[in-house]
């Protein structure tokens, strides 16, 4: 069966999403979370939250990086204005960390202050999310519509504003 390309795309798009999804479901979560020490057990309220964000049509904001870079971390304090700003509208923010050193990525996240969902395998370069999306360099920041479907990559400053203005009026 040959598809057109457009088909193609999103057929490839929802299925690396679907990888991430199920990767960030099995593995630490935010803030709150992490002193809870939540597991796999937990991916049924995982999705529970994808399907609450797609019906409501919330934009998904997934953040890429690590402890140890320096452009994540000085990018991390205008995430956090972007948190404060939209956690009560339609965005739901997710961190993915590519730290191979929990202690680290664990500092990190409370140094600067990150209160959304943070996520981290432990894999470094090798974790899954990072194969499944071709990330290459970080930070790398997707946000996908109420879709599941990429409008924005690798945005950051005033082009990631820009963005999310225009969804989130």
């Amino acid at each position: 069966m040959i598809l057109r390309e457009d088909v193609q795309l999103k057929f490839y798009v929802m299925k690396k999403l679907f990888v991430l999804i199920v990767l960030i479901a099995g593995i630490v979560w935010g803030a709150e979370a992490q002193s809870k020490e939540i597991t796999f057990e937990q991916t049924k309220e995982w999705k529970k939250v994808l399907k609450k964000a797609k019906k409501e049509k919330k934009l998904i904001f997934i953040d890429c990086y690590t402890s140890w870079c320096g452009p994540c971390r000085k990018e991390n304090p205008h995430l956090v204005e972007i948190y404060k700003k939209y956690k009560d509208k339609d965005l739901l923010m997710i961190s993915v960390s590519m730290d191979t050193d929990e202690k680290a990525w664990r500092k990190a996240v409370k140094e600067d202050g990150l209160e959304w969902i943070q996520a981290c395998d432990l894999q470094g370069a090798d974790g899954k999310a990072v194969r499944a999306y071709r990330v290459t360099g970080i930070p790398h920041i997707f946000v996908l519509d109420g879709n599941n479907k990429i409008i924005g990559e690798k945005l950051k400053g005033q082009e990631l504003d820009d963005l999310l203005a225009k969804y989130l009026k």
